[in-house]
């Protein structure tokens, strides 16, 4: 039965009420171990996390929760998208929370800008939108324009540092598509797809160019999206 209930718990998380079963969870309040109900709510953080930034019950989680969501490669979120949530969870906690009422909002947030995948920004809003606002960390806005600089290339040695990583894809599979389009993708295609799970079902470069095999991939397939690069 145990098992059955968490299944059910598990399968009805949404992005409203995750953040209630997570501190619930962590809190230890309800009557078993929710030691693998607390990893399912993190799991479940970390995929639909470009959403639950933008909820209420976002401002609600605690900084480890918010720690962890910005270090995590399997963050599925547009990098200025988790840097603008940062800071706005950051307000609402001066605001609302004892601990850190009269506290500086830079000293608040400055542990999460240490993890913020500045390479993952465009060079031009990184320089005029996000520098002047002085909460990038000195030596990690200079690796990034080094790293601008160079080609878009890691220092040699580098290459798995978090500076550099990619985070998790919405669309698991795709070559062409960072999250940063994926995500623009969704925006377009609005707000009942943002729950969708996608699946690259016709891929050129793995299922050949022919037409014959997109049509062979792609035909009675429901609703599908179809994405070009061009040279």
């Amino acid at each position: 039965v145990r098992a059955s209930c968490f299944k059910f718990m598990v399968k009805t998380l949404t992005k409203d009420s995750v953040t209630e079963m997570m501190l619930k969870a962590k809190n230890k309040e309800f009557d078993f171990d929710a030691t693998d109900l607390v990893s399912a709510c993190v799991e479940f953080l970390a995929a639909k996390a470009f959403q639950i930034v933008k909820t209420e019950g976002f401002f609600k989680f605690d900084s480890d929760i918010i720690l962890q969501m910005c270090k995590s490669d399997n963050s599925v979120i547009d990098e200025v998208d988790l840097y603008e949530a940062v800071i706005k969870w950051a307000k609402y906690r001066i605001e609302h929370d004892e601990k850190y009422k009269g506290k500086e909002l830079k000293e608040v947030i400055a542990p999460f800008m240490r993890h913020i995948r500045y390479t993952k920004i465009t060079p031009e809003y990184l320089v005029q939108q996000l520098k002047p606002q002085g909460y990038i960390p000195t030596e990690l806005y200079l690796e990034t324009i080094e790293y601008f600089a160079a080609g878009s290339v890691p220092p040699e040695g580098k290459e798995n540092d978090e500076l550099y990583r990619e985070r998790a894809k919405m669309f698991a599979g795709s070559t062409i598509l960072g999250t940063s389009h994926s995500y623009q993708i969704l925006k377009w295609l609005g707000e009942s797809y943002m729950d969708s799970d996608w699946e690259v079902i016709y891929k050129g470069s793995r299922d050949t160019f022919s037409t014959t095999a997109f049509h062979q991939k792609c035909d009675n397939k429901g609703e599908t999206i179809t994405l070009i690069q061009t040279p």
